[in-house]
């Protein structure tokens, strides 16, 4: 019963729901089934009803996401797409003769090269590592010194998301309607 009553209510947010933004971009119902498709593919497990808002709210981030890169006109390097790409197909195992989920995996590979560069652009300053920190937290956690690059490519990858969704946030704001 409950599940009936879920996957009504979210018929209904989809019917009702077009997402609205500047610059007349939307996500329709046949957007949001391409990307569970594609997510199905990717992940080999069937989405769940409750996971599909979460989905539209994801593909929301990334429309704003995709907007504010072309308008700051921001590109990475076609060969380390295309070489992350490989490393995806490798790890999950996934048919690299499906043209369609090629495309699908370049564009948000792509997306998310193009979100970090412009955040490291944006924030690099704010991204520096205090040698002295790390090495005091290195020996707290006994972390051996040969892992200390790791430790601190790490830190500063903690560092960008925590910058990422502060950018993402207050762009976000400038784009709804």
């Amino acid at each position: 019963m409950l599940f009936i009553e879920l996957q009504y209510n979210f018929s209904l947010i989809l019917q009702n729901f077009v997402t609205s933004v500047k610059h007349e971009q939307i996500i329709t119902n046949y957007d949001l089934q391409k990307e569970i498709k594609y997510l199905e593919e990717f992940n080999k497990k069937k989405i769940s009803v409750s996971d599909k808002v979460s989905i539209l709210n994801l593909m929301i981030d990334e429309k704003i996401k995709i907007m504010e890169l072309k308008k700051l006109n921001i590109l990475v390097n076609k060969n380390l797409v295309e070489k992350r790409y490989r490393t995806i197909l490798k790890e999950r195992n996934l048919n690299e003769k499906d043209k369609n989920l090629k495309k699908y995996l370049i564009k948000k590979i792509e997306t998310n090269q193009k979100w970090n560069k412009l955040i490291y652009l944006k924030y690099s300053n704010k991204l520096a590592i205090n040698i002295n920190e790390i090495d005091e937290i290195m020996n707290l956690k006994k972390i051996p010194t040969e892992k200390k690059e790791d430790f601190i490519a790490s830190e500063k990858s903690k560092k960008l998301a925590i910058w990422s969704k502060i950018a993402f946030n207050e762009i976000k704001k400038s784009y709804f309607v």
